[in-house]
Order: structure tokens, then sequence, then C-alpha cells
């Protein structure tokens, strides 16, 4: 998938490249997220979300609860017939799910700062704030511990799941940081090491 400035492409291996009808009119495209069958595809553009289940033939395109410019990243969360679309913004994470067509503000212990990293990885939910510090959610965002200890607030640059259920934590001011995921990990902060 590319961003153009007539829209949505689709380029094959082959190098033939056509537009994708539902995202033509997208001038300012600021996320994409695609399904790994392609057929789910959400985009973040012109101050609205499109959306399409359709492969880009078609999309549905509604409002987003904030600017554009204060999104930083977008998730689409697709198991089944239920879908999360997740935001990342200046003021915290917005989330709205198939069922409802309202925003809801992720709460529940989470800063309503800037956001930066984010990594969903099965039921644990991970989120750094721009500024410093390590949030975790055990409960697909209902309730966020704070998890990094006050000396190791530094801004974090990347956040990956290791294959023993784990986190890796990237930080400016202390490296490199494992994170365990325990049933008590999100109550405990000397977890990160």
């Amino acid at each position: 998938m590319l961003a153009t400035n007539e829209g949505l492409v689709r380029c094959q291996e082959s190098g033939i490249c056509a537009r994708l009808k539902g995202f033509g009119h997208a001038t300012s495209i600021r996320s994409i997220c695609i399904s790994p069958d392609g057929r789910e595809i959400s985009v973040v553009a012109d101050d609205k979300l499109g959306f399409s289940s359709d492969g880009g033939a078609t999309a549905v395109w509604e409002d987003l609860p904030l600017p554009q410019d204060q999104i930083t990243w977008m998730d689409a969360l697709i198991h089944g017939p239920q879908k999360t679309i997740l935001l990342g913004t200046s003021k915290g994470i917005f989330r709205r799910d198939a069922s409802s067509s309202s925003w809801q503000k992720v709460e529940g212990g989470l800063p309503a700062g800037p956001v930066g990293t984010y990594l969903a990885a099965s039921d644990i939910w991970v989120v750094s704030e721009q500024g410093g510090g390590l949030y975790v959610s055990q409960d697909k965002g209902a309730n966020w511990n704070r998890v990094d200890q006050d000396d190791e607030r530094g801004r974090f640059t990347g956040l990956v799941a290791t294959p023993t259920g784990g986190i890796l934590a990237g930080s400016q001011s202390e490296g490199l940081l494992r994170l365990a995921i325990e049933k008590a990990a999100a109550r405990n902060p000397s977890n990160v090491r």
C-alpha cells in the first residue's frame, strides 16, 4: 500500500499498482492499518477515519475525536466480527468498538497526555507517554498501571513482544529494559529491569 497525492494505492510484486476506489479522494493520509488478508483497511486521512471491509473497493468515512494533526498512530484490532479502532493522540488514547458509534477516551489509570509508542500483544497492551512513563493493561485497555520507576523516566522509543510473553522497551535514558509480564506484573513495578 502506498499513500499518494491521488489517494491510497495497492501495488503488486509485479510492479503494477491500482488506486483503491474507496480511498481515492484521500489526499492527506496520516495512518493506515491493513489486516493480514488485505480485506480490512482503516485509514486516517483528511480529518476523517475511513474503513473498508472489501479491500478498498468501498469505504465508510466518519469523524475523528480530535483533529488529524493530533493523532500520532492508529491500530485496528480485528478478532472475527469484533473490531476495535485505537487512536494514539496528543490527549491520550481514544477507542471505538464496532458495536459503538462514538469514541471513548481510554482512562483507567492512563494519563491524558501525549502518547508515544504502543504495542498490543494478545491481551497485554503497553503504551508509553511521550515525556516518559510506561503503562501496561492486562484487560484490553480497561485498567492501566505504570510499570517503570521515576528514576527510569525517559522517553521510550520502541516496544516489542518476546517469544516468552515478555516485553522489551527501548528507553533513551535507560537503554533496553525487559518487562516480565505476569498476573501481578501490572501491580509490581520491580518487574522492569
